[in-house]
């Protein structure tokens, strides 16, 4: 394993040791984008793959996308901008179809907040039979330690020192105590899961009732399909009611949608109740 300051100083380095010009990258598209945006820097190709209905990430497809270029397949789990999980059912059988010539990144930032306890194990087990993964994680997210700039990857030994090849040694001795102490405090982990959770459920009985689309997440956010021009609903949402959302058109070009993260109850409520107030003037 490998600790940087925070995973997108790993995945930089991935990046770096694994992508050479002429090469191709495959991701999801919509996707986090990281590496497919590195691969461009590098005069890589970007592969992207769109996803199934309901936002799933199209595993077959990705599979077919390698080449004799490819250098990488990235999996974003759970979704970002999507929250969708890509359960170990399907991922593992996923992993075995790539040749071993091509490293698998497994992204999962927002693991913790899978709902079900088992799947945030995540896909670190497949580590130790695979040398072409790599599983990434960050303490941004569920630890809410976005300006501490920690995070860690879990590979075989091969890998591990081939990107750290390509590593600056920039993590702090701070930053490092916070983590640790972050990893002792499970009782603030769990209440944060717990109210992320909470949030979620909040978002969904609220859009039943308002007959809004929305897909479940996985996620600490919820990607909604407003079926409106998104971008004069953000406009009102911040200016008249200083609510921020993500505009999903403008972020990832997906129509029609937006995406919330779930906060604290009444910042959940605070949103709600400005989304119809803007809705109903609409």
């Amino acid at each position: 394993w490998a600790v940087g300051a925070g995973s997108s100083d790993l995945l930089f380095a991935i990046g770096h040791a694994y992508v050479r010009e002429g090469t191709e990258v495959v991701e999801s598209l919509p996707g986090f984008g990281f590496i497919t945006r590195f691969a461009g820097v590098a005069n890589a190709e970007p592969v992207r793959v769109p996803l199934l209905e309901g936002m799933k990430p199209d595993l077959n497809g990705l599979s077919a996308a390698v080449t004799d270029r490819t250098a990488m397949v990235v999996v974003t789990t759970p979704g970002n901008p999507t929250g969708q999980l890509t359960p170990m059912s399907q991922l593992r059988p996923f992993v075995e179809s790539i040749p071993e010539r091509v490293l698998v990144l497994v992204d999962e930032a927002y693991i913790e907040f899978a709902e079900n306890e088992a799947d945030r194990e995540g896909a670190a087990s497949l580590v130790a039979d695979h040398p072409n993964v790599i599983v990434t994680r960050t303490f941004s997210k569920v630890f809410g330690m976005a300006g501490m700039r920690v995070g860690y990857a879990v590979a075989q030994p091969e890998v591990i020192e081939r990107i750290g090849r390509h590593r600056a040694n920039t993590l702090t001795l701070l930053s490092t105590h916070a983590a640790s102490a972050a990893l002792d405090d499970t009782d603030h982990l769990r209440r944060s899961q717990e109210l992320v959770s909470r949030g979620k459920r909040y978002f969904y009985e609220q859009l039943d009732a308002m007959g809004i689309e929305y897909a479940p997440s996985e996620s600490s956010f919820v990607m909604m399909n407003m079926k409106t021009d998104v971008d004069e609903l953000v406009r009102r949402l911040r200016e008249e009611h200083n609510v921020l959302v993500g505009n999903a058109r403008a972020r990832w070009n997906i129509e029609g949608w937006i995406r919330v993260t779930a906060g604290l109850p009444e910042e959940n409520e605070a949103f709600i109740a400005a989304l119809k107030k803007v809705l109903v003037s609409s």
